[in-house]
């Protein structure tokens, strides 16, 4: 996105954001919209919301980040206890990942993805999930593979039998039981593993959504 198209962007959604003020009410912990608001209006309302959602968690990592270089420790006393982890996230990525680099039809998430990245590589990425639509944990897998680093084995199909006494030889590796994810084995004896004594499952959970 070049720095034009930004401005017009920024323009174009503070002009709706005001035709939104004019028919909402809004504090701390609600939003009210007038009883005369048209569709119109409400679609513009809501279309700024959409735009606050994807934004906000780079509004303060930018806004913390701005502190931080003009206010020096001081700008702390800004984020509370609570707030600090998720803060501290948010202000990283936003460093690592410059608002050139941003691509509005990404989520955080996508973004917070390639932060440990270089510059470059950041840029490749991202252009390439915005392109072919990629869902956060494809982003993520595309990031291990630019690292050098291959991606965790998918899990193995398994059709038969029941989850408590499972015959496998292999310790620790993910298995699909019947719509679930077997995460954990347990056995008192690593000869059992490959002897085909029954091993218990102490853990199952359904696969990610997109897995």
């Amino acid at each position: 996105m070049t720095d034009d198209d930004r401005v017009h962007q920024i323009a174009k959604r503070e002009q709706v954001l005001q035709h939104a003020r004019e028919v909402v009410r809004w504090d701390d912990m609600s939003l009210e919209l007038y009883k005369d608001t048209t569709f119109v209006q409400w679609q513009g309302v809501m279309g700024s919301l959409a735009s606050m959602e994807r934004a906000l968690q780079f509004w303060i990592g930018d806004a913390l980040n701005f502190g931080e270089r003009k206010y020096g420790d001081i700008s702390a006393q800004a984020v509370s206890e609570q707030q600090a982890k998720t803060w501290t996230n948010y202000a990283w990525v936003a460093r690592s990942v410059e608002s050139s680099r941003r691509r509005d039809v990404l989520s955080y998430s996508h973004h917070a993805a390639v932060a440990s990245l270089d510059a470059d590589k950041q840029g490749d990425v991202l252009s390439t999930a915005a392109v072919y639509n990629w869902n956060v944990k494809e982003t993520r897998l595309e990031v291990r593979r630019v690292k050098g680093n291959p991606p965790p084995p998918k899990p193995r199909e398994w059709d038969g039998g029941s989850v408590q006494g499972i015959r496998t030889a292999i310790n620790g590796s993910n298995m699909k039981i019947r719509g679930y994810e077997v995460v954990v084995f347990f056995s008192d004896k690593p000869s059992d593993l490959t002897s085909g004594t029954p091993v218990t499952v102490t853990e199952a959970r359904a696969p990610e959504a997109g897995g």
